[in-house]
């Protein structure tokens, strides 16, 4: 009968340390969000005839337990040539445990004070940010230019 109950322990054992293994196989495997959206929006105005951003102002939408952290911002370089004297910048920072996978549509969007889409920028991207040293941020950039005016700039991403 001893040896009938130690068998049984056995077993119930390897079997939890199986579902202990299998769990955590799954818990590490990164997320992979479908859409996402910057996560804020940046309004500026622009002097076409300087190359410099004479106002600018960001807002950010605060989302609890969000784990990815997603900037889109535009600096002004107004020493560079004609065509390329704005940068528009997308940041991407993982904030949580777990990695976070991103396949799919990357896309930096410039609209006028009217709502209408003035310049897109897009790269495909296939990257996975993880918790290693240097795996954990990755920065995008775009150089282009726009007439005098006031601008609204954010990010977008699609799978």
């Amino acid at each position: 009968m001893n040896t009938l109950l130690t068998q049984r322990r056995i077993l119930w054992t390897a079997l939890l340390v199986l579902l202990a293994i299998a769990s955590s196989t799954a818990l590490a495997r990164p997320i992979t969000p479908t859409r996402e959206r910057s996560d804020n929006t940046m309004t500026f105005t622009y002097d076409a005839a300087s190359g410099e951003i004479t106002e600018a102002a960001s807002s950010r939408t605060l989302t609890r337990a969000d784990r990815l952290q997603f900037f889109a911002y535009v600096e002004d370089a107004p020493n560079a040539e004609i065509g390329r004297r704005l940068k528009g910048i997308i940041e991407l920072r993982r904030l949580g445990d777990r990695a976070v996978k991103l396949d799919g549509t990357l896309s930096f969007v410039v609209q006028d004070d009217s709502g209408t889409i003035i310049e897109t920028f897009e790269r495909e991207i296939d990257i996975v940010l993880r918790d290693r040293e240097g795996k954990r941020f990755r920065g995008f950039r775009w150089r282009f230019d726009l007439p005098t005016g006031n601008y609204t700039a954010f990010g977008t991403f699609e799978a």
